[in-house]
């Protein structure tokens, strides 16, 4: 597997001072992401992809798994580990929705973009909060726009 790296984020891990590090491996684009393995999930069961029919089966899945997951207690108080298990499969239920409505690519490259615009709300690589623990916003923060990812 040729391993692909971010080349722009390099750089700006080196302008935020870290001198050490040369590279990071964490946005190899040629990784499997959790859409990716649900869709191999998906072509085993013969699902169809971008149908009414899918979408709502998704949907229903999202419902139960999150339904279970608030019948657990939590793994903190007590170490039920049954809530691990139901947080991981109303993920994988989640992804199944994104997969069958815009297919892994496009969910993956949605995450990414997610993720990027949650960092940028970062000043100095940290999250400025409120008191109360609400996280604010920088001046220079954009809202998110998935539009162009998706109607691509």
């Amino acid at each position: 597997m040729a391993l692909e790296f971010d080349e722009k984020r390099i750089d700006i891990i080196g302008q935020n001072g870290n001198d050490g590090l040369h590279y990071e491996m964490s946005r190899i684009k040629t990784m499997k992401s959790l859409f990716h393995d649900q869709e191999e999930f998906l072509k085993a069961g013969d699902v169809e992809h971008f149908t009414v029919d899918a979408e709502d089966l998704a949907d229903s899945l999202i419902d139960e798994e999150f339904s279970e997951l608030k019948e657990e207690p939590l793994y903190s108080i007590d170490g039920n580990i049954n809530s691990i298990k139901e947080a991981l499969d109303l993920m994988y239920v989640t992804a199944q929705y994104l997969n069958v409505t815009i297919g892994p690519d496009k969910a993956k490259a949605c995450w990414d973009a997610l993720h990027k615009n949650n960092m940028s709300k970062c000043i100095n690589g940290k999250l400025v909060k409120r008191a109360d623990g609400k996280i604010l916003k920088p001046e220079s923060y954009v809202p998110l726009n998935l539009e162009a990812i998706i109607n691509e």
